[in-house]
C-alpha cells in the first residue's frame, strides 16, 4: 500500500469529524499498510449500516479495489475452497427462502447469496 500523507497524519479523520465510517478505513488502511497489501483490508470490523458512507469514502478517495475478510465466519474459508478448485467470484444475488421474515412472519425471507462461476 502506498502511503497516504492525509491517513498517516490524522488529517482525513479531522476533515471526516472522525465518523464511524472513517475509522474504520482507516483502520482498513493501516491494516494494509503493515501486511504489505496494494488494497485497503477490510475485516471483522465491517458493519452493513457503515457501507454506504464507506462507499462514498472510498470513491471519492479513489478506491477501485477492496479485500474483504472476516476471521467470525468460514465463509472466506469456503469461497477459498471453491477458487482452488477453479471458481471466481462474480456477483451478488438474492434468495428466496421457505423461512418467515423477522419482519413481518407472513413473509418469507430473502437472503444474500454470492455468484460464482467455474472458469
Amino acid at each position: 500500500m502506498k502511503s497516504i500523507e492525509k491517513f498517516e497524519n490524522g488529517t482525513f479523520l479531522e476533515n471526516e469529524q472522525k465518523s464511524e465510517a472513517a475509522c474504520i478505513v482507516v483502520r482498513a488502511y493501516q491494516t494494509a499498510v503493515k501486511y504489505g497489501s496494494d488494497n485497503l483490508i477490510f475485516g471483522d470490523t465491517l458493519w452493513e449500516r457503515n457501507v454506504p458512507e464507506i462507499s462514498k469514502i472510498l470513491k471519492n478517495e479513489g478506491f477501485d479495489e477492496i479485500t474483504i475478510t472476516n476471521a467470525g465466519t468460514e465463509l472466506m474459508d469456503i469461497l477459498a475452497c471453491f477458487n482452488e478448485q477453479g471458481y471466481r467470484t462474480v456477483g451478488m444475488t438474492k434468495v428466496k427462502t421457505d423461512k418467515p421474515s423477522f419482519e413481518n412472519p407472513d413473509k418469507k425471507l430473502i437472503v444474500n447469496g454470492i455468484v460464482l462461476i467455474r472458469f
